[in-house]
């Protein structure tokens, strides 16, 4: 088998300009909104046609703010994860304030969605020391947020902790992690955000790199798990779209499967 490719959505909305991307204007926030209310249905529809399920991490705040577009994601049978709760970075957090974001965050998505997530994506991929903990705590079974591998999924550690400039290694967790990688990820080629996005990347070029990326695991890693971060309101663009639609047809011609990163944990956890 060539490997799962395992399509993943960050419907941050307009949390990744309240609280992210501080301060806020109406400009700003409208561009959140083009994620659920343009980016959204055409990356749906999309899916559907290739028949197609695929991953969503959602952040609590988003979820209640937009609990139609919860739904219309459920409808389509996609998996829904946890993204915290209003796109706030966890790094720097106590434990304690920590697990609160969390659990809020869940308990927000569950309200909407009547469905407990299995899976969490830290936003900004920015994790602290203590959020693999918390995460087994509050029932969570796998994280896409760390960067170790590329197409192997991995066991996270609980524990590491930096102690005048050493670093120390904590002990194997329960904690299944779906690696990233900004290369993998929209935002950097796409995002218009000077000066740290400049944005504008010619989607062909970018879809190049991915389907690059792609064959290298057919070749060299074909039990391979390839992961690719998207974001509705960057990948939701008319030729972005269009550029998704040529990766995927490029990785049905290689013989590829897709799946949710829930299908992919239960077949990991059943071996």
């Amino acid at each position: 088998m060539p490997g799962t490719v395992c399509l993943t959505f960050d419907l941050d909305a307009v949390s990744l300009w309240i609280s992210s991307r501080r301060p806020s204007t109406p400009s700003a926030i409208s561009r959140g909104e083009y994620g659920p209310e343009v980016g959204l249905p055409r990356i749906l529809k999309l899916l559907a046609r290739h028949s197609i399920e695929a991953t969503f991490f959602i952040p609590g705040m988003v979820a209640e703010l937009y609990p139609d577009s919860v739904r219309m994601i459920q409808d389509h049978g996609h998996e829904l994860g946890t993204h915290g709760d209003t796109h706030d970075k966890l790094g720097g957090e106590s434990r304690e304030n920590e697990r609160r974001i969390l659990e809020r965050g869940i308990d927000r998505l569950v309200k909407v969605s009547g469905e407990m997530p299995v899976g969490f994506r830290a936003p900004a991929w920015d994790l602290s020391f203590s959020t693999i903990e918390n995460l087994a705590a509050l029932g969570i079974r796998y994280d896409s947020s760390q960067f170790a591998s590329d197409f192997q999924p991995y066991r996270a550690r609980t524990g590491d902790r930096v102690e005048d400039g050493e670093w120390i290694r904590g002990e194997i967790g329960s904690i299944w992690e779906f690696p990233v990688a900004w290369e993998l990820d929209d935002v950097p080629y796409f995002l218009v955000q000077p000066p740290g996005y400049p944005g504008g990347a010619d989607p062909r070029v970018v879809g190049r790199i991915w389907q690059d990326e792609l064959d290298y695991m057919v070749a060299y890693e074909p039990s391979g798990t390839f992961t690719l971060t998207m974001h509705p309101q960057v990948i939701g663009r008319g030729p972005r779209v269009l550029m998704l639609d040529r990766f995927i047809q490029h990785a049905k011609d290689q013989g590829c499967e897709f799946g949710t990163l829930r299908g992919r944990l239960d077949r990991l956890d059943g071996q």
